[in-house]
């Protein structure tokens, strides 16, 4: 991810959305760790990666496993893939950081689950901001 010149925007290569759903997650790395995974919730999500507040400082390139279950009005998705820790954010101090995952295993589906999430959460901010403007 670099800066795009003059606009202060990223450069991403999938699209994220606010997410705010439970994620259960470990090191992959770790063989007992996954008995006792950490719980949090996530901030964002795309079809090629997700956010989340993490208990621990994870390293940069650690395999992580990801479970996360979404349910909003008609959809639901479950997931449990793997992803590689990108970048780690402390909040706060040795207790809480912000988390970037780039999902390392998505199948087809997955990807088209996550896709249809992401299209649909973009047309539901665009309408309520359309909504907001016609009645400002």
């Amino acid at each position: 991810m670099g800066m795009l010149e003059g606009t202060g925007m990223e450069k991403r290569r999938y699209i994220r959305v606010p997410s705010h759903f439970p994620v259960k997650y470990y090191s992959a790395e770790d063989p007992s760790a996954g008995r006792t995974p950490y719980e949090s919730m996530s901030d964002n999500i795309s079809v090629g990666g997700v956010m989340f507040f993490a208990e621990k400082r994870f390293e940069l390139n650690e395999l992580l496993r990801i479970e996360f279950k979404i349910e909003e009005a008609s959809r639901s998705i479950q997931m449990s893939v793997l992803g590689r820790v990108v970048w780690v954010d402390e909040i706060e101090n040795g207790i809480l950081y912000n988390t970037g995952v780039e999902f390392q295993n998505l199948t087809r589906q997955q990807k088209e689950d996550l896709g249809r999430f992401v299209e649909e959460t973009l047309k539901e901010k665009r309408e309520l901001e359309s909504k907001k403007k016609k009645y400002s």
